[in-house]
């Protein structure tokens, strides 16, 4: 794929000055992270209370403030086996020739993501998002103006948290369940 092209609305300076701009940003992001890691008496009070000693290195230190990290190592064998059990999935899905790609997409891939996404999260999860998504879109259909659908969406995504009861308070299922219902409404 070209991306640069006259069908394409940003030009080439424009593009790479973004580019710059992320690369720069992410080249910043991670001397801090050394710099506060390795040098953690340099960098005052504000942030001591969340250093701990490295797992991984010895004489550094890590920040444990962050939460969704947490909530990531918990969950973490969930998606990885989730992860694996999909891309088995696809291979098989592959080398079936029998069936046309639409049928074995309606009749195997998507129940079998559900079931993935119904073990991740819940039942009532899926439902919600599904709902949700059925309800934005004919709200964008019936008016034919998607500014409805997009206010509808951003009022959800600002509100969730408070109207939603998340059905397991286990970690690793509440981490999945909001961020199930945070990436999806941002998809629709």
């Amino acid at each position: 794929m070209k991306i640069f092209s006259n069908k394409y609305p940003l030009n080439k300076i424009e593009i790479n000055f973004y580019f710059f701009i992320w690369i720069l940003h992410s080249l910043i992001a991670f001397v801090i992270s050394i710099f506060v890691s390795s040098n953690p008496k340099k960098i005052g009070n504000w942030l001591n209370h969340w250093l701990e000693p490295s797992n991984y290195i010895s004489n550094y230190f890590i920040d444990n403030s962050d939460v969704e990290w947490k909530l990531f190592k918990i969950a973490f064998k969930l998606i990885l086996t989730t992860y694996a059990l999909n891309s088995i999935l696809l291979i098989i899905f592959k080398r079936i020739k029998f069936l046309n790609k639409e049928i074995k997409t309606l009749f195997i891939l998507i129940p079998f993501w559900i079931v993935l996404h119904v073990n991740w999260t819940s039942l009532k999860c899926i439902f919600v998002i599904s709902t949700f998504s059925l309800i934005i879109i004919l709200i964008s259909l019936l008016t034919k103006n998607q500014l409805f659908g997009w206010i509808f969406n951003l009022i959800f995504i600002l509100k969730f948290i408070n109207f939603i009861s998340f059905s397991n308070k286990e970690p690793s299922k509440y981490y999945l369940e909001f961020n199930l219902y945070l990436y999806s409404s941002i998809k629709v």
